[in-house]
């Protein structure tokens, strides 16, 4: 990919070394994965030779966007119906107040907020 900006390491050596720091960076990710991201770097940073951190940044934030678009959603409304079954569990504050009363804690129902001004 680095021959696309008019770099080729002159020593051997120096090759074989970027070649593992590539391999060591890109190596969690598919072939497929790795070719997706190269391919988007040289379309939108043209003028700039990519690192390995950059074309795993790519991935990383195409596989969270991917698990986004696949989980976010039914979690979203699963998290709201559990919200909303939570909501219409709850007793009203003069069903709460009527319940402390009836088990001996009627006591406490002048601290229970109720949601008027005097809270």
């Amino acid at each position: 990919m680095l021959t696309h900006y008019g770099f080729t390491p002159r020593d051997e050596a120096v090759g074989k070394s970027m070649a593992s720091d590539w391999l060591a960076v890109l190596e969690p990710f598919s072939r497929e994965e790795i070719e997706a991201a190269c391919l988007s770097y040289l379309r939108d940073v043209p003028d700039r030779r990519p690192t390995p951190a950059a074309i795993r940044l790519i991935i990383v934030t195409a596989r969270a966007a991917e698990h986004r678009r696949r989980h976010g959603a039914a979690h979203n409304m699963e998290q709201d119906r559990a919200d909303r079954e939570r909501r219409a569990q709850r007793p009203s504050p003069e069903r709460a107040a009527e319940l402390l009363r009836e088990t001996g804690f009627g006591h406490l129902v002048k601290r229970i907020p109720t949601g008027g001004p005097d809270d």
